[in-house]
Parts: C-alpha cells; sequence; structure tokens
C-alpha cells in the first residue's frame, strides 16, 4: 500500500512541476524608434535617435554603402540606446533614399540561435543640394 501510495504521489508532484514550467510567462518582443525618417543634405553629416527594446539583443543593419550606424548605450538609462547614423557627402547630383533595418531578437534554446525577431525601418532621405544656414535675427 505504501508503495502505491509512495507512486501516486510521486507521480502528481511530477504533474504539478510540468505544469508550472509550461506556464511560464514570456514577455513579448518590443521596440520602439524614436523617428521613422531622417534627412540629410547633400554635406552628410550625423543624427543620433533613439529606441528602446525588450528582447536578448538589437543590432542595425543599413543597406547603402553611403550609410554607417553605430549602436550606444545611453548612460543614464541602460534601457534607452542611441543610434548613430553616419552619411557621407552625396556626390552624385541626385538626392538619394536608403533604409536602415533595427532589429531585436530573442535567443531559441540553443546558443546563438534565434526564436523571434523583430524589425523596425528608418528612412534615410540626402538631398543633392548642401543644406541652407538658418537665418540669424539681428536683435
Amino acid at each position: 500500500m505504501k508503495g502505491k501510495f509512495l507512486s501516486y504521489a510521486i507521480m502528481a508532484a511530477a504533474t504539478v512541476f510540468a505544469l508550472s514550467s509550461c506556464t511560464k510567462e514570456v514577455i513579448p518582443l518590443h521596440l520602439t524608434v524614436s523617428t521613422y525618417e531622417v534627412g540629410f543634405g547633400a554635406e552628410g553629416g550625423n543624427e543620433q535617435i533613439n529606441f528602446c527594446f525588450v528582447g536578448s539583443w538589437a543590432e542595425a543593419n543599413e543597406e547603402c554603402d553611403w550609410i554607417e550606424t553605430k549602436i550606444f548605450i545611453s548612460p543614464d538609462d541602460a534601457s534607452m540606446k542611441i543610434l548613430s547614423i553616419d552619411v557621407k557627402e552625396n556626390t552624385t547630383g541626385a538626392e538619394r533614399e536608403g533604409e536602415i533595418i533595427v532589429s531585436v531578437f530573442r535567443e531559441g534554446k540553443k546558443t546563438g540561435s534565434i526564436a523571434e525577431r523583430l524589425d523596425r525601418a528608418v528612412k534615410v532621405r540626402q538631398s543633392a543640394e548642401p543644406s541652407q544656414p538658418e537665418a540669424q535675427s539681428a536683435e
């Protein structure tokens, strides 16, 4: 009788353990960027946009050789990241447009595997004309 009771107790404990491990709440991936478009004059330059995410890691990829990106962690708030966008001078004589894909990932069960991915696109526009300096008001 004791052996039968013990086996039922072990089965019940195993069932409770299995059910509790299946109900782990997974926080959904989240990715927010402060703007979805940046513009530059023909001379190029640097712009920075903020983004935040919930996930294992994030990265930014640009499709053009005239755009370079870097991600920095804000010293004030580790959950806020800064995407630095450097655009080279436009000597083509025509306006150009590119795109940066900011992505957040969640790791899979195997090391290095990706279980989920969420993307946001940031459009980069560059004119063929240099930016006009802002007019200074005389006081």
